[in-house]
């Protein structure tokens, strides 16, 4: 099926009804590097944004919501499509999950072809409802910074819309996306739960845009908040003890580990650094630990998304392999008002892969923990 439209032209002209303005978008500046790094643009796709004056300050992006109408979401997949075509916006990154997903290929905003063993279900669903997720929502990092703006849409929408309902996958106990639902007070009456390979009609269906993954919406700062503000009332009697200098290690991740990181781990720990790694830990306690962060350095990876978690002026430094130099979480960081800064590792291979190892260099590193615990929040 061709992509003939894009939400965002169609919602400016008017095709959509009731266009609602969610969060106004602003070219507030990105926060200056507390450290930096030399990047090789011959590795790094992203460099160019690092190096253009202009990337300092975020686009106007507004996000916006658009009523459809009569829409068709196809299973967990998170793609919309409305009047026999698919609304462009929903097939930017889509991401194949465990072999249940209704695609067999697409080009990002052009086309894609659909599996031919889809079912549809031929009822009518009646009522309003939101789509609360994209393709990407398994991968922890995609989840928070392009699923919970649109769950803080649906929150904020429904103070008006009282009936509306959030249409989303079914997530097993104990996730982190269900502890996120949770936290938010999202409760189960209030959703759909999609199931794989399978065309749900829903008689009023809204989407959201302008929530860019670079850019980072502006709503995270609210959902950092409003999830912070529920885990403290929920572990009130906790004593998050003494704030800590936190290093963030991926531990078991089979890919962009630091190949050199027991020469590295003096380093860290005699600088006063606690290393934690955040695999299989639940959510609630991945967030005490930010909320008790005096400062945080973090190898990249999905995990650093739990900058969110971290208190205003919290400083942030992120190490990246040479491939992986990308200003996501800078954006993050902006949005969030944490200090941030970023050191890049040396390649093991001559040609460095986005999943490929690296090593960091212990005089390099020693640099970034002495500027970063500098920098620490005291209260």
């Amino acid at each position: 099926m061709a992509l003939t439209g894009s939400l965002t032209e169609e919602l400016a002209s008017g095709t959509y009804r009731r266009p609602v303005l969610i969060e106004p978008g602003s070219d507030e500046p990105r926060v200056p590097f507390l450290i930096a790094d030399a990047i090789d643009p011959a590795f790094a796709a992203f460099a160019d944004r690092f190096a253009d004056p202009s990337f300092s300050r975020f686009r106007p992006l507004p996000v916006r919501c658009a009523d459809l109408g009569t829409g068709h979401v196809c299973g967990i997949d998170g793609i919309v499509f409305t009047g026999g075509r698919i609304v462009r916006e929903t097939t930017t990154n889509l991401c194949p999950w465990k072999d249940v997903e209704g695609f067999e290929s697409y080009q990002s905003e052009v086309s894609v072809c659909f599996r031919n063993d889809l079912r549809f279900f031929r009822k009518v669903i009646a009522g309003e409802f939101l789509v609360g997720f994209t393709s990407t929502w398994p991968n922890y990092a995609h989840w928070m910074k392009e699923c919970v703006p649109r769950l803080v849409t649906f929150m904020l929408l429904r103070m008006h819309r009282r009936g509306l309902k959030l249409v989303l996958p079914p997530f097993s106990v104990g996730s982190f996306h269900q502890a996120t639902l949770d936290l938010l007070g999202i409760s189960e009456e209030w959703i759909y739960r999609m199931q794989p390979r399978c065309v749900v009609t829903f008689e009023n269906l809204t989407a959201a845009f302008g929530i860019d993954i670079i850019d980072v919406s502006p709503l995270m700062a609210r959902a950092g908040w409003l999830i912070r503000s529920a885990h403290a009332v929920r572990h009130s009697i906790e004593d998050r003890g003494d704030l800590r200098r936190i290093y963030l290690h991926r531990g078991s991740a089979q890919v962009r580990q630091v190949e050199n990181f027991d020469v590295c781990r003096p380093l860290i720990e005699s600088a006063g650094f606690v290393i934690e790694n955040f695999d299989d830990m639940p959510l609630h306690d991945q967030i005490a630990r930010m909320r008790s962060a005096s400062c945080l350095v973090a190898e990249h990876g999905a995990g650093l998304a739990n900058m969110l978690f971290c208190e205003p002026g919290t400083p942030v430094a992120e190490l990246f392999s040479p491939a992986t130099v990308q200003p996501a979480f800078w954006s993050l960081a902006s949005r969030c008002g944490l200090p941030f800064g970023f050191m890049v590792g040396d390649p093991v291979d001559d040609v460095p892969s986005w999943n490929g190892n690296y090593v960091l260099d212990p005089a390099k590193l020693q640099a970034v923990l002495t500027v970063v615990a500098a920098a620490e929040r005291r209260h």
